[in-house]
């Protein structure tokens, strides 16, 4: 089992690598979006495997945007900084996180 740092700089690297194929779109210039939402825990149980179950997504969070909380239900929006300065708006409810 490696060290958490290890597996976080494992999935952020991951990370990186999937916001270069992101394209700009007229309208919403400079920001950059995926095509489709990047299921994030689908992701970090792709690039770290066997050592997947010990790592929280929750340490990839730079800073909470939003929280909405209805019906026993809690969804949030958070911003991920990326080591190239790149910032992801990432969201997560019970579910998913993407």
């Amino acid at each position: 089992m490696l060290p958490p740092r290890h597996l976080r700089l494992r999935v952020l690297e991951a990370l990186e690598d999937r916001v270069k194929q992101f394209r700009t779109r007229e309208g919403i210039y400079p920001l950059r979006i995926p095509r489709d939402p990047i299921p994030l825990d689908d992701l970090i149980t792709r690039v770290l495997a066997d050592d997947a179950g010990g790592f929280d997504a929750a340490t990839l969070k730079s800073r909470t945007l939003l929280t909405l909380r209805w019906d026993g239900v809690t969804w949030t929006t958070w911003v991920m900084t990326l080591p190239s300065g790149v910032k992801l708006f990432c969201d997560s409810d019970e579910e998913e996180t993407r």
